[in-house]
């Protein structure tokens, strides 16, 4: 990439320090902005690699338990529905497992992509500004925020549990969600779940869904499309109905707060609050009035850290600029 310089704007050898011209500096130019097109392929690039790691982890772990079923006397009279539901039992054992592994290994693959292209990009000279980590949000936040945030992810979950509770969702839609997420949160060890729904998926999720996803699209597109976009794709990869229509509704405040801020620290302590209280609390208390107490000073919370963590702060101009107006 050639270098520029930033006084007469000619364009000099990628080795030199100074224009030839001018004698000014030189300056390296950042990268254009995606385009659309690409900004959707990166975007399902990522995607990809998230689910193939969750093939490849189940994959480790159902070669294994369908060998075993060899060793079953009893295989040989099996009808292949009963022997799929074998399989499917055991490796339900293991879908916490399974989750925190393929969590793991996606943010593996990713770090070391992200690594490679650094290098990559700063062999060709780019400005040190320019950051694939930086760029997807990891950045410092103010501890203010983070802390709303975190206080807020508890009131929404409670705000969705009493809704979700309350409306008469068809028997096939509670069947579906049951059958998802009861393995998840009713394993035996707490401290896979804990691990799993707590910090694995919030920081998995939002580094997805969040800083791929907003960080690839506001260059292409107007933010209203980059906050919908975000918040579907997250929503649908809950899979169930219910959990499709509140996780897009809990996406739309995520990625309001993170173009707000663009880090991923405040988003990824309000989707650990809402996972933690999910876990520990997964129902209403089941009295009316505590639970419509409880709804009421949610609200209040919710759109009081909504209101905090998305406003808009009042910029200060340098002491140069004050001059310039004051002038």
């Amino acid at each position: 990439m050639k270098k520029i310089c930033k006084s007469c704007g000619a364009e000099a050898h990628p080795r030199a320090n100074f224009c030839r011209y001018c004698g000014s500096s030189l300056i390296v130019p950042y990268e254009p902005p995606r385009s659309k097109g690409r900004a959707i392929g990166s975007f399902f690039i990522y995607l990809g690699i998230w689910l193939a790691a969750q093939v490849v982890t189940s994959v480790v772990f159902l070669v294994p338990i369908t060998l075993s079923l060899f060793s079953n006397p009893n295989l040989i009279r099996m009808d292949s529905d009963k022997i799929y539901d074998l399989v499917m039992n055991k490796t339900a054992q293991y879908t916490t497992l399974i989750s925190i592994l393929s969590s793991v290994l996606f943010l593996a693959v990713a770090a070391v992509i992200f690594t490679v292209r650094q290098k990559k990009r700063d062999a060709r000279g780019v400005v040190p500004e320019k950051n694939y980590f930086r760029e997807i949000g990891f950045i410092k936040a103010p501890i203010s925020i983070c802390a709303v945030s975190l206080v807020l992810g508890v009131a929404l979950n409670r705000i969705v549990t009493y809704i979700v509770d309350i409306i008469p969702w068809p028997d096939l839609f509670v069947e579906s969600f049951d059958q998802t997420y009861e393995p998840l949160l009713g394993g035996e060890s707490f401290i896979l779940i804990f691990i799993a729904t707590v910090i694995m998926a919030p920081v998995t999720e939002e580094f997805l869904f969040r800083g791929i996803a907003c960080s690839r699209f506001t260059p292409a597109f107007p933010h209203v499309v980059a906050v919908i976009f975000s918040s579907l794709a997250f929503g649908i990869a809950h899979g169930t109905p219910i959990a499709i229509i509140y996780a897009s509704a809990f996406g739309v405040v995520q990625a309001c707060i993170f173009l707000r801020h663009r880090s991923l620290y405040p988003v990824m302590l309000c989707h650990f609050g809402f996972n933690l209280i999910a876990t520990l609390a997964p129902d209403t208390v089941g009295t009316l009035t505590l639970d419509l107490a409880v709804f009421c000073v949610c609200a209040a919370v919710s759109v009081a850290g909504i209101w905090f963590v998305t406003k808009k702060k009042n910029e200060v101009l340098p002491e140069a600029e004050r001059n310039h107006e004051a002038v």
